[in-house]
């Protein structure tokens, strides 16, 4: 691999991590792609949509969030494993684990 394809993969990993700590600060643990799109912007990290649904759909195979589509708004939201992965308990392949402290 080269440099420029493990920084973008980490990019990604981080990425992931942020939607599930987005979604762990979210009331009902809950949010629309709209909203987490913005607030991944707001932390750094923007997104295009076709981007964030390919991890939404990466974390939903990994049993980190659930996916719904009411109205073709796709909305998220965190699984007892994605919480896990949030807080650093748990690790699943393609996504961040958070630092110390966290």
């Amino acid at each position: 691999m080269s440099l420029k394809s493990d920084l973008n993969e980490a990019l990604i990993a981080l990425r992931r991590l942020k939607i599930l700590e987005a979604l762990k600060d979210a009331a009902g643990y809950i949010r629309d792609e709209v909203v987490i799109q913005n607030q991944l912007a707001l932390v750094g990290y923007p997104v295009s949509v076709a981007d964030l649904r390919d991890d939404l759909r990466h974390l939903r195979d990994r049993d980190c969030i659930r996916l719904d589509t009411p109205s073709g708004v796709w909305l998220a939201t965190l699984t007892r494993t994605g919480g896990d992965v949030a807080d650093g308990r748990g690790s699943v392949d393609g996504v961040a684990r958070p630092g110390p402290g966290v």
